[in-house]
C-alpha cells in the first residue's frame, strides 16, 4: 500500500497516473522518474500529491537530476534517499520504538500498539492497515512486556480512530506530534482527537463512477470490503497505465 500517491503527467498524454510516493518531499510541478508496468521507466511532472492509501502498480523512483534512465533501468547519484520522512506504519513503529514507545500486540484488528507512560497516565498509540488510533488512559498503567500480547479495551480512558485515506496531513508525523504532546505532559488532547480521513478510500469521481454504474447496469461496488475495493482500483490502475 502506498499512502502518499503522487498523481504524475507523462509525455504525450494529458492524463494523470497514480503512483506510490515514498517521499514526503516531493510536490507539485517536481519532474520526477517513474517506474510503470512492465519494468518501463519515464520521466514526468507531479499534478498533485494526496494521501489515498492505495495499491498503486506505478512508483515514484526519485527526482529528475537524482537518477538516469539507463537500458538496466534507473542509476541513482550517490546519496540519492528510497523514502524521504515517515510514509509507513512501519516507520512509525521504528521512531516510537526510538522514543521509547513499548511495542506489544494486541490480540485483534492491530498490526502494533505502542504505549508510553507520562508522570501520570498512559497513552497507546494503535497502528492498524489502513488508520492510527490515539488512546489515552485515565491514570497510569503497568506496560506490557515488549513484543507480548495484550488485550486492548477501547472504551478505556479516551479513545480515537483515524483513518488514512484523505486526510489533508500526515498521519503519520500526526502521531508523532501527538506522542511528543504526551511525553511532555501537555495534559490537553484534545486536538488529536478529532478523528480525520475517511473509512472508503475510493475519489470523489470514482465513487461518483461507481453508482452511476449501479443505476445503469446494476454493477455493485463493494465499498465496505477491502478486496472488492482492491480489485476495482487495480483495474483502474491498469487501464491507466497500459499506454499505447
Amino acid at each position: 500500500m502506498s499512502y502518499i500517491v503522487a498523481f504524475v503527467r507523462l509525455p504525450g498524454t494529458s492524463k494523470e497516473y497514480p503512483v506510490c510516493c515514498l517521499r514526503t518531499d516531493i510536490k507539485p510541478e517536481d519532474a520526477v522518474i517513474v517506474e510503470l508496468i512492465g519494468n518501463r521507466f519515464e520521466i514526468g511532472r507531479v499534478s498533485t500529491v494526496k494521501y489515498l492509501d492505495w495499491d498503486c502498480n506505478a512508483s515514484l523512483v526519485c527526482k529528475v537530476g537524482e537518477g538516469e534512465i539507463t537500458s538496466r533501468g534507473v542509476q541513482l547519484a550517490p546519496g540519492t534517499p528510497r523514502s524521504v520522512g515517515i510514509v509507513s506504519g512501519e516507520m512509525l513503529i521504528a521512531r516510537l520504538r526510538e522514543r521509547g514507545w513499548t511495542p506489544y500486540h494486541s490480540l485483534v484488528t492491530y498490526r502494533m500498539v505502542l504505549a508510553f507512560n507520562n508522570e501520570i497516565q498512559t497513552a497507546r498509540i494503535l497502528v492498524r492497515r489502513h488508520g492510527v488510533d490515539f488512546q489515552v488512559l485515565p491514570d497510569l498503567q503497568a506496560l506490557p512486556v515488549a513484543f507480548s500480547k495484550a488485550s486492548v479495551a477501547k472504551t478505556e480512558g479516551r479513545f480515537v480512530q483515524h483513518f488514512l485515506a484523505h486526510t489533508t496531513f500526515n498521519l503519520y508525523e500526526g502521531a508523532i506530534r501527538f506522542a511528543e504532546a504526551f511525553e511532555r505532559n501537555e495534559g490537553n488532547y484534545d486536538r488529536f482527537f478529532v478523528s480525520v480521513g475517511e473509512r472508503d478510500r475510493r475519489t470523489a469521481e470514482q465513487k461518483a463512477a461507481a453508482k452511476a454504474c449501479r443505476e445503469d447496469s446494476g454493477f455493485y461496488w463493494r465499498g465496505s470490503d477491502d478486496d472488492g475495493m482492491e480489485q476495482g482500483m487495480n483495474a483502474w490502475y491498469s487501464e491507466m497505465l497500459a499506454r499505447d
